[in-house]
């Protein structure tokens, strides 16, 4: 079997694993494109690649292709998914800063949404908003890491390394993360007594090495993409679950 675009395209017939491959070439070759600004284009014209898709008689080559083909609306649909997580740990991580930033200004005295401190000095926290802002943060990274986990098992299994430019940026998150554990530190500095103990119980530091992907997980999504590359599937969609959904 071809694995590479120039080898399939130099071919005059096509297995249907070939033939679903082009289909993976055009979507990263036009995600690429489109991040530089540039207008998608199509790798195989559109009466060739129907030639191609036709010529799959054997059922076997044309279920080939379908898992391709499966793959592709998957890699569409969970890349929106993934960076809705994304905005939304952004955004999370923004109010937080958000109420820290408020906090240190007026020394930790705060009468805003969260009423960090009252004036009397004893913690007041709206104690639901900030769990929900923790583990909302929390569910967010683990979902991408564990969508970027899905893509690496994707691009070995096939030998398609450009399957990567769909993966989350892991370090931003990070490093929005790291900023707002700085602030918090700076208001911790400022505090003391009650005030002090629920800062730290509400706002405490967020620790990516602590969201580990359970290792049978992982061997259970990698078994479905070698096998037939059953996780992309629709009726197999627990597959990204097992990457993507904490335990509790």
């Amino acid at each position: 079997m071809a694995t590479t675009l120039n080898a399939i395209l130099k071919k005059q017939t096509w297995s249907g694993d070939e033939t679903g491959r082009i289909l993976i070439f055009s979507l990263t070759d036009n995600f690429r494109r489109t991040n530089a600004g540039r207008a998608p284009r199509p790798i195989v014209g559109q009466d060739r690649m129907a030639a191609m898709i036709q010529s799959l008689r054997d059922p076997a080559e044309s279920a080939a292709y379908n898992r391709y083909r499966d793959l592709n609306n998957w890699l569409q649909k969970y890349y929106s998914v993934a960076l809705l997580h994304c905005e939304r740990f952004k955004l999370y991580a923004t109010r937080t800063l958000v109420t820290i930033t408020g906090a240190l200004a007026s020394q930790g005295r705060v009468n805003s949404e969260f009423a960090l401190v009252n004036a009397e000095g004893r913690a007041n926290f709206h104690e639901a908003e900030q769990k929900s802002n923790r583990t909302t943060l929390d569910e967010c990274y683990y979902f991408a890491q564990g969508y970027n986990r899905a893509l690496d098992m994707l691009a070995e299994h096939l030998k398609m390394p450009d399957v990567g430019l769909f993966k989350m940026d892991l370090a931003d998150l990070s490093d929005r993360a790291a900023a707002l554990d700085k602030l918090t530190a700076q208001l911790q500095s400022q505090l003391q007594g009650p005030a002090l103990r629920v800062l730290k119980k509400r706002f405490p530091p967020f620790t990516p090495e602590t969201l580990v992907i359970p290792e049978q997980n992982v061997a259970m999504a990698r078994a479905l993409v070698e096998d037939g590359m059953r996780a992309f599937r629709q009726q197999d969609g627990g597959f990204l679950d097992l990457l993507t959904l904490r335990s509790t």
